[in-house]
């Protein structure tokens, strides 16, 4: 199974800088610091579980 940044980074590879710069600063998982980054909408969030 991919995690949701592969899978985010696949869909728009702009957000690859985005997502690593996030990933460094935060002591959570991946999937809950882009979501509590607000780098996605709910739609876009939805979109990339489904």
């Amino acid at each position: 199974m991919r995690s949701l940044q592969e899978i985010l980074v696949d869909r728009n590879p702009e957000l690859g800088s985005r997502i690593k710069d996030i990933l460094t600063t935060s002591e959570d998982s991946a999937e809950e610091a882009i979501i509590r980054s607000n780098v996605l909408n709910d739609k876009q969030i939805m979109e990339a579980f489904s």
